[in-house]
């Protein structure tokens, strides 16, 4: 009896260590927490860049002017009031575009811009309610970088200085925006459009997109990777999500709005057909007023 007894628990105890044996791994998914934008450098001839008008009267010759460290878009003319005047760039170039043209889009056609200490690009608009469009080029890959080692909670690698300008980014192809000093992305109002894919980052102290409103409103296979910084998604006032796919690795707080000062109406994040990823992130959300629809996925 007793021989049957440690024949029935050596029988047990190797079924449970089989068992064991059997079960997936729990260990954290390796994912790439840091933007590398110095190998992809290495590619790209150094301060060969091609600006091409798009929509713009050729004898328009004020529309841009370049020095060795800066391209300002000043001014420019449509040949076709319809449509938006546009510039394609493509190459490298290290310095600061400031755009000075309400409605402009720039479009980056696998481009390299870098700068030291300031953003990459600065749209210098100042009338309210406008926008600029940055697209990502169909097939396309784009690097926007800025540098430097003093955090300044004025500046990201892409910035607008003025309130309630907005930078609307679109296009199908893949745009990495790194911002070492603070933000990725700094602007009153950001929104995303199309299908594009989006890698964005801030600093340790900043955030990936740090705005007042945040909007997404898309039916499109839009994808947004927000790496490394404290917050993913930071806007003082308002998150509206529908549609997209937002993945979230090592950030602090993936999306954070302020708290309401007294009379003012709660700050809030709504989130509507979207799926979000998070890789070792410490808080999902933090704000007045978290709304999450059936059909949203989070994981």
């Amino acid at each position: 009896m007793k021989h049957n007894k440690l024949l029935t628990s050596c029988i047990a105890a190797a079924a449970l260590i089989l068992t064991s044996c059997a079960q997936p791994s729990s260990a954290p998914v390796s994912v790439p927490y840091n933007i590398d934008y110095e190998t992809a450098k290495s590619s790209y001839v150094q301060n060969a860049i091609t600006i091409t008008k798009v929509n713009i009267n050729e004898a328009d010759n004020v529309f841009y002017t370049k020095t060795a460290d800066t391209i300002t878009f000043n001014s420019a003319t449509p040949i076709n009031p319809e449509e938006p005047v546009q510039v394609e760039l493509k190459g490298y170039f290290k310095g600061q575009i400031i755009n000075n043209i309400e409605g402009l889009e720039i479009i980056l056609k696998d481009v390299y811009l870098e700068n030291e200490d300031a953003p990459a690009i600065l749209n210098n608009t100042a009338t309210e309610n406008t926008k600029i469009v940055i697209s990502a080029y169909k097939d396309t890959v784009n690097y926007v970088v800025s540098t430097g080692s003093d955090a300044d909670t004025n500046k990201g690698a892409i910035s607008s200085k003025a309130k309630d300008v907005q930078i609307e980014f679109g296009g199908s192809g893949t745009c990495y925006i790194v911002g070492t000093r603070d933000h990725g992305i700094k602007s009153h109002k950001v929104e995303f459009k199309g299908a594009s894919k989006y890698h964005i980052q801030g600093s340790a102290a900043g955030s990936d997109i740090n705005c007042s409103s945040f909007k997404v409103d898309t039916t499109k296979a839009l994808t947004l990777h927000l790496h490394k910084a404290k917050n993913g998604i930071k806007a003082d006032k308002k998150i509206n999500i529908t549609g997209g796919t937002f993945n979230f690795y090592g950030t602090d707080t993936a999306l954070k709005t302020d708290s309401a000062k007294t009379g003012d109406p709660a700050t809030t994040i709504n989130l509507t057909s979207c799926t979000v990823n998070t890789y070792n992130v410490t808080t999902l959300q933090s704000t007045d007023s978290f709304n999450k629809a059936e059909d949203v996925v989070i994981k």
